[in-house]
């Protein structure tokens, strides 16, 4: 006889204690993810440090690192935590409510480093989810190749060398940012 999985909210995802480890809800079931390593935390601030060193001073918004959660989708509740994303200052909650369980609001842009684990399978799963989510353009950043990958939907799909200027049009339409500068 097999026993039935008790799925949760993410009120009660919410209430897990924080005890170090990286946990996404998926579709009501906890995932653990392992720790990343160091390399991948630098090419996740320096993205984030890129992005808001344009996004700040102009107010555009908010960036966020470090896998922040956000609820993509409820009953069964699936809530995810990109490496680095921006929401746009018309879309962004209240202060108050950043502080305090998932945000509801997709992102308008995320960015995934791929760590040495993942799986292509895995990876191309979390941009279909991130693009079905409604979130307008996901970077998935590639270490070990010193590659970015964009996609602008389903069928707008364009890859970055460490040779190439990565930018985030449209949602960013004038930033720039040179490729090899992330994976420094």
């Amino acid at each position: 006889m097999t026993t039935a999985k008790k799925l949760i909210t993410a009120e009660e995802f919410a209430l897990l204690p924080n005890d170090g480890r990286r946990l996404e809800l998926f579709d009501g079931e906890v995932v653990e993810l392992p720790p990343n390593n160091f390399g991948h935390g630098e090419v996740e601030l320096s993205l984030g440090a890129e992005l808001r060193s344009y996004i700040h001073p102009r107010s555009l918004g908010r960036v966020s690192v470090g896998d922040p959660g956000f609820r993509i989708r409820r009953a069964p509740d699936r809530i995810l935590a990109p490496d680095v994303c921006f929401i746009a200052q018309d879309r962004l909650p209240p202060v108050e409510a950043r502080h305090r369980g998932w945000m509801d609001v997709v992102p308008d842009l995320i960015a995934e480093v791929v760590s040495p684990g993942d799986t292509a399978k895995e990876v191309e799963e979390k941009v279909e989810e991130w693009l079905s989510a409604g979130v307008r353009l996901v970077f998935v950043l590639y270490p070990s190749t010193r590659t970015v990958v964009a996609y602008r939907g389903r069928n707008d799909v364009r890859r970055f060398t460490a040779d190439d200027t990565l930018d985030a049009a449209p949602v960013l339409p004038d930033f720039s940012c040179p490729v090899a500068r992330l994976f420094e």
